[in-house]
């Protein structure tokens, strides 16, 4: 717990508008509408595969980390806005 409580210190002093942290920390919390969250919730979803390439239960994992097509956006944004990261897998390595 205490390293959690240590990374949710640090997330919430990052500079970016509200909006952007809310989605990030309900990433991090796993919170996001995806197929797998819905089915769990008790939603009737008509496929629990990722929408982009079909074999592959959506989750946040995958959209956010692992969806080679998501990575093309994320790839694009960051030429864009003219930055180099390094991608890690798991949401907690980017804060």
């Amino acid at each position: 717990m205490g390293e959690d409580t240590n990374l949710y210190g640090i997330f919430w002093n990052i500079k970016a508008s509200p909006r952007a942290l809310h989605f990030a920390y309900k990433v991090l919390l796993n919170r996001i509408a995806t197929c797998d969250n819905l089915t769990k919730r008790g939603v009737n979803v008509i496929s629990r595969e990722c929408v982009m390439r079909g074999r592959i239960e959506e989750t946040i994992q995958h959209l956010f980390f692992n969806c080679i097509f998501v990575g093309k956006i994320w790839n694009m944004c960051e030429k864009w806005i003219r930055i180099v990261t390094i991608h890690h897998n798991i949401a907690k390595n980017h804060f």
